[in-house]
């Protein structure tokens, strides 16, 4: 199986930044609860996405504590592809809607039985935007890391906090996502403000319905206080 991804990236908090450069994205393990109360992530598998960094990032940070948002960026083709394995919840979504039954109901046998669905790492990736990775992704794979003061970046927080993790969500929305982790490590001017509408398309039809929205706009494209990739 090979991986038709470039990059994958893993959200958290600056706190973690030099234990990841030292010795990789662990698991979370069985002593930290996961971000999903209702459907709890598999304890022995770090989770990667090509869209949902920042999300993830923002909700670990602990601002009061002078924390800032973490996102660390993978090469994927250094990674052992017999270690991926879809995010459970990929599988469990499009059983749910197979089958018409419950995610409640489905959800927690897939995820006791996840090893069973490694043939779908790439399906998750492409209708979801997440992987997981069995076990530790060791830090020669790590290749640059961002930090972001969000203090210094509200006017970011209201394109990255509004996703639902679902495969209909990524359709609709995953071009958007990655164009903002691109704008985050400097890679792209700017990012989707529409949901899979470019931004030549987009600005000038919001313009006409709010005078102004595009010099705004611009200016959150310019703002890259607090912002440090390394």
């Amino acid at each position: 199986m090979t991986i038709n991804v470039n990059r994958l990236y893993h959200g958290t908090t600056s706190r973690h930044l030099t234990r990841i450069m030292s010795y990789g994205i662990k698991p979370r393990g069985t002593r930290r609860k996961g971000n999903w109360e209702a459907y709890p992530s598999r304890p022995d598998f770090a989770y990667l996405t090509t869209a949902y960094a920042p999300y993830f990032a923002w909700n670990a940070a602990d601002t009061k504590n002078g924390e800032k948002a973490l996102i660390v960026e993978v090469d994927a083709s250094l990674l052992d592809e017999t270690k991926l394995f879809p995010d459970e919840d990929f599988v469990a979504q499009a059983i749910s809607q197979t089958e018409k039954r419950p995610l409640s109901e489905v959800h927690p046998k897939v995820r006791d039985t996840i090893l069973y669905y490694g043939d779908l790492a790439q399906a998750s990736i492409d209708h979801l935007g997440n992987v997981a990775h069995r076990g530790t992704v060791q830090p020669e794979a790590i290749t640059r890391h961002a930090t972001i003061d969000l203090a210094k970046q509200r006017d970011l927080a209201w394109a990255c906090m509004d996703p639902s993790i679902s495969c209909i969500n990524y359709k609709i929305c995953g071009s958007k996502y990655r164009s903002i982790i691109a704008w985050i490590f400097g890679d792209r001017p700017d990012f989707e403000v529409g949901h899979g509408v470019p931004n030549e398309q987009y600005l000038p039809m919001i313009e006409r319905l709010q005078p102004g929205y595009t010099e705004q706009v611009s200016r959150v494209f310019a703002n890259r206080d607090g912002i440090e990739v390394g």
